[in-house]
């Protein structure tokens, strides 16, 4: 220690003394004394520059470790940031996938129902061969026969027949030469086969009993427009509701006898009716017992006693097209030749 410095702090030792002993005490001491009190003063007051020392590098230590927290939580925070970046990323890519997910479950679904429709829709040989027989027996419309029925024209034998094959799907009537037959090949009749096949059908148009008429004619429309297309025929034949269903596809008179089977089913009183336009072109569409469809336009007739049906009111229903198609000029254009009301 240099000898001012040392002088300085012996001044100041000094003056705490006098400080604390008062100016007569100070007197009283001798000079060895005090030259022993300011050692001793000098070797606390190193004592506390080395604390003060020591306290001073524990300091500039932990300010460093300060810097590097602080440095270690600068690259968290950017670690974090980068982080929340991708777990946002991340989350936007598990929204898209839920969303395929639920496309593709969707997608499953509607290709399970339409396998499973599919498979409802396909008829067996037997019951093929069934219809195939009857109509080698009674002709393709039913008409081989008709000069035993000197009564009728040609179109009412025809009508009947077409109107019989829907019944026949119906559990309502059959064929007892062909039935035997039937039967000891299957072991059950062809209108349990073919009232089955209905009855499981009837669950894809989403009916339920509580429908009303005009609801039950909508949703058995819509049903034929999404799986039953037109298709001309070679040779004119009538085909037995199962068998349109089976082949998808038909003409107008298999698209009526399947839609006034279906009406039938869920309790919709129908008739087949053969129509003719001013071009002299037939056609076939159903007839359903109704006052009104609520809302929506159609055709209809007043009367058809003459025909042999029931009193009352007969709304034409054209089975190719939707309800809210019913009232167009179109069905207008056809004039009622005969008509066949089914049996209750």
């Amino acid at each position: 220690m240099n000898e001012r410095l040392r002088q300085s702090k012996i001044v100041f030792l000094i003056i705490l003394l006098i400080a604390s002993t008062g100016a007569t005490g100070y007197l009283l001491y001798d000079r060895s004394q005090l030259t022993t009190q300011i050692d001793s003063l000098e070797t606390l007051l190193t004592q506390r520059e080395g604390e003060i020392s020591n306290l001073q590098s524990q300091i500039s230590t932990l300010t460093g470790q300060i810097k590097g927290l602080e440095g270690q939580v600068t690259v968290l925070k950017n670690e974090k940031s980068r982080l929340e970046g991708e777990l946002k990323a991340k989350e936007a890519a598990l929204r898209t996938l839920q969303i395929t997910h639920n496309t593709l479950l969707n997608n499953y679904d509607a290709l399970k129902r339409a396998y499973s429709l599919e498979c409802e829709l396909r008829i067996g040989n037997s019951l093929e061969s069934y219809y195939d027989s009857l109509r080698e027996g009674l002709g393709p419309t039913g008409t081989r026969y008709w000069w035993a029925y000197p009564e009728k024209s040609t179109w009412q034998v025809e009508v009947e027949f077409a109107a019989n094959l829907a019944q026949h799907d119906l559990w309502r009537i059959y064929w007892p030469s062909l039935e035997t037959d039937y039967e000891n090949l299957t072991g059950e009749n062809s209108y349990e086969t073919a009232w089955n096949k209905l009855t499981a059908i009837i669950s894809y148009t989403g009916i339920s009993k509580y429908d009303k008429p005009k609801e039950v004619i909508s949703k058995v429309l819509v049903f034929l427009h999404e799986n039953i297309h037109y298709e001309s025929e070679v040779n004119d034949i009538f085909l037995a509701p199962v068998e349109t269903l089976g082949y998808k596809s038909g003409d107008c008179d298999d698209y009526s006898i399947l839609a006034v089977a279906l009406l039938e089913y869920c309790e919709v009183d129908t008739a087949i009716g053969f129509f003719k336009n001013d071009r002299n072109e037939y056609h076939a569409m159903v007839l359903v017992h109704l006052d009104d469809l609520e809302g929506y336009r159609y055709w209809c007739y007043e009367d058809l006693t003459g025909l042999g049906l029931s009193a009352g009111r007969w709304i034409v229903i054209e089975p190719q097209t939707t309800l809210d198609n019913q009232g167009g000029e179109w069905v207008g254009e056809w004039n009622l030749l005969v008509a066949k009301e089914l049996l209750n």
